[in-house]
């Protein structure tokens, strides 16, 4: 016998929630898209929804043939009117439906899903994926995932962000690299400096054998020969020769001494 107490908490104890009920629609191949592979996809659609525990029953493409004729899913590839899908879920005896399409685009293949609510026919959620590849096996691959997002979707969850990979880090710099010491400008510009002065000196040096030169060259010719001294004429024209090649030589000291001051500072100003 029940007692009262009993029954107050069985008619408090909230009733059982009804799952739905849901039939997966054969999805429409497009372009470049054979019926064999949209059949195939279909029953995999079926697999992953029966795979989520979320419905009661899921109706299969099989139970769809069965139950509607060829011209009735014909019409349900456009069926988009409150009154087309009520009737088709009063025949199928489901709460939602499944439909879809698959095609093949230049080098990606497009998968779309779309759940709908028979009682209204509103579309209760929706996705759309992109993949390259040349192979079918991308669509294979990725139908529990888009099933998955759809019924996400379908429970107002935001679909997962993407992930953006992280910039790779800056290689650190290497121990030799980081090693190598600063280039002593301290040293090497006095250097410079006293070798510029050195070349000042050098064209100073040649200006004085220059002048020196010239002098016992010009003494030489103005001196007057004595009748009969053979050496006192061969000392003077060794004086000449002497003196000329002195003042050659420091000419080519001028020049040096000048050209190699002036590189010598100019490579130690720049330098700074």
């Amino acid at each position: 016998m029940i007692t009262p107490l009993l029954l107050c908490v069985a008619l408090q104890a909230p009733a059982p929630e009804e799952k739905a009920s849901v039939a997966v629609m054969g999805l429409l191949a497009g372009q470049n898209v054979t019926p064999a592979l949209a059949a195939l996809l279909t029953e995999n659609v079926g697999v992953s929804l029966r795979n989520s525990n979320r419905f009661d029953r899921v109706v299969s493409t099989a139970d769809v043939e069965t139950v509607l004729s060829l011209e009735a899913r014909r019409q349900l590839t456009s069926c988009d009117s409150n009154t087309c899908i009520a009737e088709v879920a009063g025949l199928l005896g489901v709460t939602q439906l499944v439909t879809g399409t698959v095609a093949h685009v230049g080098e990606v293949y497009v998968f779309n899903l779309r759940l709908v609510r028979t009682q209204d026919a509103q579309t209760l959620a929706g996705v759309s994926r992109t993949m390259e590849g040349d192979s079918e096996a991308v669509l294979v691959r990725a139908v529990d995932d888009l099933v998955a997002e759809l019924l996400r979707r379908a429970d107002g969850e935001p679909a997962p962000a993407a992930v953006t990979p992280e910039p790779p880090a800056p290689a650190a710099a290497s121990p030799e690299r980081a090693a190598a010491p600063a280039p002593r400008t301290g040293v090497v510009k006095p250097v410079l400096r006293g070798l510029a002065a050195a070349g000042v000196v050098a064209a100073g040096v040649g200006v004085l054998v220059v002048v020196a030169g010239l002098g016992a060259a010009a003494g030489s010719l103005g001196a007057v020969r004595v009748p009969g001294s053979d050496h006192w004429v061969t000392a003077l024209q060794a004086g000449f020769t002497v003196g000329l090649g002195a003042s050659v030589l420091g000419v080519l000291l001028t020049v040096t001494g000048v050209i190699t001051a002036g590189a010598l500072l100019g490579v130690s100003l720049v330098g700074g």
